[in-house]
């Protein structure tokens, strides 16, 4: 079971779920392996791993309304995209 995501619109206002990993597929499988939110909050990434996969789906979302996360507007998705991890050297 994947950690659920919540937003809130300040730090004294009360958590509500922005994105449930756990309903994007019935038997688990997939989970979000990154995620990303532009500068000015309107758009929100995340990239969706099947199985564990390096490979992964990403998902780039306009949030229609910033106090309203839960209504993301899918703008592109990007398919068979390679996930590297930054080294340090």
């Amino acid at each position: 079971m994947c950690s659920v995501f919540y937003k809130q619109s300040s730090l004294d206002s009360e958590a509500s779920e922005f994105i449930d990993p756990n309903k994007l597929s019935p038997d688990g499988i997939i989970s979000i392996s990154t995620t990303a939110f532009s500068e000015d909050g309107r758009y929100f990434a995340y990239g969706l791993s099947e199985g564990g996969s390096d490979w992964i789906t990403v998902h780039v979302c306009h949030l229609l309304n910033i106090h309203c996360a839960s209504k993301l507007t899918v703008l592109n998705i990007l398919t068979n995209v390679a996930v590297r991890l930054n080294s340090s050297r």
